[in-house]
């Protein structure tokens, strides 16, 4: 039976998500009139598509099929048309894996719509492709009101699209000084090594073409991180630097955020709202609070006049026309934000047991103000991630130490 997970239906493909489940829901969507679809570049995204399609036409609903299209895109058209939306993607996994995520008039769906999701669904129907095409509508509101965004721009700036849902963007007109990496994709190379999981890619492609600053994406470019030649800048970062440059009173961000960043904006006389792990919470208290910016550690970042969710070249190309009004010099701005010592490692659900969680709870109980421990499950994969944060380097390391005898070796490591 499917489920909906911190961020939509995400698994495995075919095992979990494959064109029979696509239909199903497809099916069990009868309570809107029309439906905006976008995918990304994996090669099964094209396949889900057309059984989605046909699942929603047969309840005759007007469906709208963008083809090729970042989840912001395809968000962004659902608030103007004021309908639902789905992407189908499984943003930052590999190609194996996809997904999909709704939204309606520009929110995420509520709580009760995914409820009559599953209630409709039937897992006894079957798809059977019968010849089902679509037609790929050219729909460019979102670029157009991107182009306004950047008056003039003085530096030369590397964009990595992650061979992800923003290949089929011309980004030469919607700024200029542009170059642009990794737009071609094959089906299996969205998020292989390149993009906002892996920056330093983009780095060193920016030191070879000796260009200014760059901007990653994941697959389908709901995240952003930035790079110059000497750093790597993460969902923190530009976090901080959106906050002193916007002049807001109060943002929001998850408790993964790094210590630093809240103590930071404190000096700023900058509150911080902290929620909850996923965009999807951020938004949550950005609404209720009435606030205009949030977001992730990991590069989604929020600013409701915008949109109610991540937009990675949006927030780029605000970065971009902020850096250039007001001349800011990026990398000494951001010296004076000084992040505590900090690494997220991954661990496979096989390798931790009850004992070995138990162990890492007694040790979260003996930590201090100064330094943090967090263990968590993931919402999108089958791995516990555990945080391990200091103000003071020893501690940091010695953190590390305890959990690597914990847990053993093997795992897979963050820490931009």
């Amino acid at each position: 039976m499917i489920k909906f997970g911190t961020d939509g239906i995400r698994g495995l493909y075919p095992s979990y998500i494959n064109e029979d489940v696509c239909y199903r829901i497809g099916k069990a969507i009868n309570f809107v009139s029309k439906v905006i679809i976008g995918y990304d570049t994996r090669e099964s995204s094209f396949s889900l598509a057309k059984a989605l399609y046909k699942g929603l036409k047969e309840n005759n609903i007007e469906v709208v099929v963008l083809g090729v299209s970042s989840s912001p895109k395809t968000f962004f058209l659902s608030k103007l048309d004021e309908c639902l939306a789905i992407e189908i993607t499984a943003s930052h996994n590999p190609y194996f894996y996809n997904g999909l995520k709704f939204v309606y008039k520009g929110y995420k769906i509520n709580s009760l719509m995914k409820k009559q999701i599953l209630l409709n669904y039937d897992e006894t129907k079957k798809y059977l492709e019968n010849s089902v095409n679509f037609e790929i509508i050219n729909d460019y509101r979102y670029e157009n009101y991107l182009s306004k965004i950047v008056d003039e721009n003085k530096y030369k700036i590397l964009f990595d699209l992650d061979h992800g849902a923003l290949a089929n963007m011309d980004i030469s007109k919607l700024v200029n000084n542009t170059f642009i990496i990794n737009e071609n994709y094959d089906g299996k190379d969205i998020n292989q090594n390149v993009g906002a999981l892996y920056p330093n890619f983009l780095q060193n492609k920016l030191i070879e073409l000796n260009y200014d600053f760059g901007f990653c994406f994941d697959g389908d470019a709901d995240r952003v991180i930035m790079v110059d030649k000497e750093n790597i800048y993460d969902g923190d970062d530009l976090l901080y630097f959106l906050a002193d440059s916007l002049k807001q009173k109060e943002i929001v961000f998850t408790y993964m955020s790094n210590l630093a960043l809240k103590h930071k904006l404190e000096d700023l006389n900058i509150n911080s709202l902290i929620c909850d792990v996923g965009d999807e919470n951020v938004t949550k208290v950005l609404l209720e609070e009435h606030l205009l910016l949030g977001g992730e550690k990991a590069g989604h970042i929020i600013y409701t006049p915008h949109l109610a969710s991540g937009d990675g070249l949006f927030i780029a190309l605000l970065i971009i026309r902020l850096i250039n009004e007001k001349e800011i010099d990026i990398s000494s701005y951001l010296k004076e934000f000084k992040k505590y010592y900090y690494e997220e490692i991954n661990v496979s659900s096989k390798n931790i047991d009850e004992a070995k969680i138990n162990l890492i709870r007694e040790l979260i109980e003996l930590i201090s103000d100064e330094s943090r421990l967090i263990l968590r499950k993931s919402g999108t994969e089958d791995k516990y991630r555990i945080l391990v944060e200091s103000k003071f380097e020893k501690k940091f390391i010695l953190l590390k130490k305890y959990i690597s005898l914990i847990i053993g070796g093997n795992n897979e490591s963050n820490n931009t």
